[in-house]
């Protein structure tokens, strides 16, 4: 019986050793974790805009020894940042920055900034989404996801996401459409505002900033009860879509009529 007891205290002395131990452990991998992301912090030299794509801006840190070597166009809606590399040779660190116009329909999981912009974060495809749904077009960010050696992704994701807004264009404004008299665009703008009770109504252009069609509302995120009027510059409905029972063939007339467009937000005058 005695032995039995003895065994059992020794078990027991035991399982306590081995959790101090393993505790000990996680407290210093945890405290190390900490110690290196705050000397990354503490790493940043400065901090960059990226405004090169229209409609939408946001900021990155630099790390020192990790800093921006080139900013690449792949494409007008397409770019690359480069980073200095310190430790690989031959292998350059980048960003990539992708902008798709896209109807966009959100899910209830996405989460929010600080400037109300919906997104969601992959950390295991290392994929940064923000979703526009007032100018129909969402964000791939590809952060280089690295931790250590001055350098954090945890960080620059971070800032991303905190930073990420709307840049409106300059051209965002009702009088500017080519052909069209200021003043007549304007009236068109107050009466629809007037007839659906708001303060704002969207406006598709083109490339070139020529307003072609606009609608009430911008946002389409309250259900599927939801009705979308799209107007032509006389105040003419030439789509309504959604609402209770919506109608197929009015849902593809508004996406081939705004597929190469991209919506701002106008005030009503």
């Amino acid at each position: 019986m005695q032995n039995k007891q003895k065994n059992l205290l020794f078990v027991v002395l035991g399982l306590l050793i081995l959790t101090v131990i393993t505790m000990g452990i996680f407290s210093f991998i945890n405290k190390n974790k900490q110690n290196n992301q705050s000397g990354n912090v503490s790493n940043i030299v400065e901090t960059k805009t990226f405004s090169e794509i229209p409609g939408f801006s946001f900021e990155y840190p630099v790390f020192k020894g990790w800093e921006v070597d080139k900013v690449k166009k792949d494409s007008e809606s397409e770019y690359s940042i480069f980073f200095k590399n310190p430790l690989l040779t031959g292998v350059a660190p980048s960003m990539r920055i992708v902008k798709t116009k896209a109807f966009v329909t959100l899910n209830k999981e996405l989460k929010e900034n600080l400037n109300r912009i919906k997104y969601a974060y992959d950390k295991e495809k290392n994929l940064l989404t923000f979703y526009i749904t007032t100018a129909a077009f969402y964000v791939d960010i590809y952060p280089f996801g690295y931790e250590g050696d001055g350098y954090s992704g945890n960080v620059l994701a971070d800032k991303i996401i905190d930073s990420f807004k709307l840049s409106p264009s300059p051209k965002d404004d009702a009088t500017i459409v080519p052909n069209k008299p200021a003043g007549q665009i304007s009236d068109v703008i107050k009466q629809i505002c007037k007839d659906k009770k708001t303060n704002t109504i969207g406006a598709w252009k083109d490339n070139q900033g020529s307003i072609k069609y606009l609608q009430i509302p911008l946002d389409t995120r309250k259900g599927n009860d939801m009705v979308v009027y799209l107007y032509d510059f006389s105040g003419n409905v030439i789509v309504k879509m959604g609402g209770l029972a919506p109608n197929v063939e009015n849902q593809m007339k508004y996406r081939e009529l705004t597929k190469d467009l991209v919506m701002s937000e106008l005030k009503c005058r």
